[in-house]
């Protein structure tokens, strides 16, 4: 448990850690994907780890104790979602949009490509340009979603 717990650290802090200042909700969670992507290609066995665990660990295999010490199950999702209301709040996010929806969805896209991103080896490295093109693919399909109509 101490390694997740460490990996987890890891990762908000990588996303903490990003450029924010004068982005508005989604820019800056996608800010925080950024640093989280430019983290894995650094240390890739933190992605791999994580997909490890959740595979293996998370629906069967914990005791109670681990579960408890685990935490919150969605707890990396706290600052997407109040990105998002945030960006609904700036209007820069359609505000019919569940925010914990979509923080959820949004996160489970990025965590997903870029644990695939590691397990595949058919058309990238996992930390080559045809990965950095396939993660960039994630934000622009997202803001698409997340964006509020434009008024005609």
């Amino acid at each position: 448990m101490r390694t997740h717990r460490f990996v987890i650290e890891r990762i908000r802090a990588s996303g903490q850690g990003a450029q924010h200042d004068g982005l508005n909700g989604p820019d800056s969670l996608f800010a925080g994907f950024r640093a989280l992507s430019d983290l894995v290609g650094e240390q890739p066995e933190l992605i791999r780890f994580l997909g490890y665990f959740d595979c293996t660990f998370r629906r069967r295999g914990l005791t109670p104790e681990q579960r408890a010490e685990l935490g919150e199950p969605h707890q990396m999702v706290v600052l997407p979602v109040e990105l998002l209301r945030q960006g609904q709040r700036d209007g820069s996010v359609r505000t019919d949009a569940d925010a914990t929806t979509a923080a959820v969805a949004v996160g489970n896209a990025a965590f997903g490509i870029l644990q695939r991103l590691q397990a595949t080896d058919e058309y990238t490295t996992g930390r080559d340009e045809a990965a950095q093109r396939l993660f960039d693919l994630e934000p622009d399909v997202w803001r698409g979603y997340l964006s509020p109509p434009r008024s005609s």
